[in-house]
């Protein structure tokens, strides 16, 4: 069903109920819906039972929606630290020639990045339909998990965390109120140079939900998170960094997520505690 069709079908549904009746979400799961997406358009089953996550931020919000994945397909076959899980299945990166590791797994639903599995998806589309979110620059968690919800026939559920992570982000603010406008800089360390994220990156979007404000140079931050991505040898100080407080690369970096935000969050306020911020 096209997806203003079914937006439709739910106005008349809940005129249909009278006030305070809301959309009834279970009726909709109860058929296949059609998910545009940023590869194109799957037609996904109502409620997925077997999700198969193809990223962190996939995962992330596999779990968040309280879900289990068949299997996660993550970097170093090992999933971040904040999404580790008892019984967790995680396998090493999918690999174009590797396409039978997907079928093997047998997933009702496949959930990717088009700026990393993009040149794949008509190829997953033949063993499972196959939902991919923008990724690269244009990686927006927040409507990831819109989009990661539709797919899994969640889509109250995911705007109910979004909510939820309204408050908490609120609370972060009131909390950190005496440090209102200042100067946040997340720096990674790379082979050879470093890179400073931007305030429309993930890194800096947590900065800013936390009522705090993300650097554009990091000469002028009152405070610097720095992270070594894999194989750096090179320690902060060694890059002029003597003064920042390190995070995880792999959260600041490649965090895609609702879960991934409150743990950036958590790491941000420690990094401001020690800096010696956030008693000021």
């Amino acid at each position: 069903m096209p997806r203003p069709l079914r937006v439709s079908l739910a106005v008349l549904v809940v005129a249909a109920a009278g006030c305070g009746q809301g959309f009834d979400q279970t009726r909709e799961n109860e058929k296949p819906l059609k998910v545009a997406h940023a590869a194109g358009e799957s037609k996904v089953p109502g409620e997925a039972e077997l999700p198969l996550a193809l990223t962190d931020g996939a995962l992330d919000a596999i779990l968040a929606l309280r879900d289990e994945p068949v299997a996660a397909l993550l970097p170093g076959a090992r999933a971040p630290y904040y999404l580790r899980r008892p019984g967790l299945r995680v396998e090493r990166p999918l690999l174009g020639q590797h396409l039978l590791r997907v079928k093997v797994l047998d997933p009702d639903v496949i959930l990717a990045d088009k700026s990393l599995q993009g040149q794949l998806w008509e190829r997953l589309s033949k063993i499972a339909p196959t939902v991919m979110t923008e990724g690269g620059r244009a990686a927006n968690w927040k409507l990831d998990l819109r989009l990661y919800g539709e797919a899994l026939g969640r889509t109250n559920d995911a705007e109910a965390l979004l909510s939820r992570w309204d408050r908490t982000a609120a609370a972060a603010r009131r909390r950190l109120r005496p440090l209102e406008g200042t100067r946040v800089a997340v720096v990674r360390m790379l082979p050879g140079r470093t890179r400073l994220a931007r305030p429309e990156s993930f890194p800096g979007k947590v900065v800013a939900d936390a009522g705090l404000v993300p650097a554009e140079e990091r000469r002028g931050a009152d405070v610097v998170l720095v992270s070594r991505a894999p194989g750096v040898r090179a320690t902060p100080a060694s890059a002029g960094l003597r003064k920042a407080q390190v995070v995880d690369d792999r959260l600041w970096w490649n965090g895609d997520g609702l879960l991934a935000a409150r743990a950036a969050l958590r790491e941000l306020e420690r990094a401001l505690a020690s800096a010696g911020q956030a008693g000021q």
